[in-house]
């Protein structure tokens, strides 16, 4: 295997990866006091409860602040309507997922191998296939702005990401603008690919093999 690209991202690039790994603030009104995080984390608590046991039918903001031990008006402060509450938890979805994305990355030290690769696609798939009735209903519910904008986040998040780490990694053979051509093909079909797969209860293709196959995918777009 070809080691010619195993460059060590400096500290201060290491530093940016980090900060990049994060969505940006959107308009939801979030808790700063002690109290009222306890309050919402409850609430959104009772929210993907409801969502697991009883499905999008199921979920209305009357019953999560019954099971959350919260007034409505409590409620109504954070979440003013069903649509608000879907996207605070495709939110805290995608945030998690960044965070376990980016531990990955800085286990491999921020060298964009194959291995590199291939751990944060098998990372990707494993986190959607960890509750994966769930990770389904939260994606049929895009629909909703707020959760459709969170979603792009993301994967604009990761665009920069990939982009930027490809500009250090070809050490200036590659201008901005054709890396982040590649990052955004590489990461929207990863990002596609698993979505489908994860959507469709036919047995198309396992995890070893998507696996397999993303990362040649993405080796081979990314010319690595």
């Amino acid at each position: 295997m070809a080691e010619s690209f195993l460059l060590a991202l400096p500290p201060q690039h290491s530093r940016t990866i980090k900060r990049t790994l994060q969505l940006p603030n959107n308009k939801r009104k979030k808790p700063k006091q002690a109290r009222s995080i306890v309050t919402v984390d409850a609430i959104l608590e009772a929210a993907a409860h409801i969502l697991r046991n009883e499905g999008i039918e199921g979920l209305n903001t009357n019953k999560v602040a019954a099971i959350a031990g919260v007034s409505i008006g409590s409620l109504y402060q954070y979440f003013p309507n069903k649509g608000s509450l879907i996207a605070a938890l495709i939110e805290l979805h995608v945030e998690e997922e960044l965070t376990e994305l980016g531990a990955v990355i800085e286990q491999h030290n921020f060298l964009l191998t194959p291995e590199l690769i291939e751990s944060v696609i098998s990372q990707f798939i494993d986190i959607h296939l960890r509750d994966l009735q769930y990770t389904r209903l939260l994606h049929e519910q895009v629909t909703y702005a707020e959760s459709r904008q969170c979603l792009r986040d993301a994967t604009q998040t990761l665009e920069v990401l990939l982009a930027n780490m490809m500009v250090v990694i070809k050490n200036g053979t590659w201008g901005l603008d054709k890396a982040t051509r590649k990052a955004f093909i590489v990461v929207n079909a990863i990002d596609s690919i698993v979505q489908r797969s994860i959507g469709d209860d036919r047995e198309v293709i396992n995890r070893e093999s998507l696996i397999e196959e993303l990362t040649a995918l993405t080796l081979g777009c990314l010319e690595l």
